[in-house]
């Protein structure tokens, strides 16, 4: 049985209106994971699977706040 990890609020403005974006490039086969926060528009970084995304969001590293 796996545990489901809970995805935390945003680390900017504390909401949870978070939206999971998938990425890749013309060039390669590629998928990239992360969130994208719908409130303040704070972005987490790519990861290389769904389930490390929740894990970069939820350690708040590397957001960036696009204005």
């Amino acid at each position: 049985m796996t545990d489901k990890i809970k995805l935390k609020p945003c680390h900017f403005c504390g909401l949870t209106n978070l939206s999971r974006f998938t990425s890749s490039t013309p060039d390669s086969d590629e998928v990239g994971y992360g969130f994208y926060c719908h409130s303040c528009g704070t972005k987490g970084p790519h990861a290389q699977s769904k389930e490390q995304a929740v894990e970069v969001w939820n350690r708040r590293m590397q957001c960036q706040l696009r204005n």
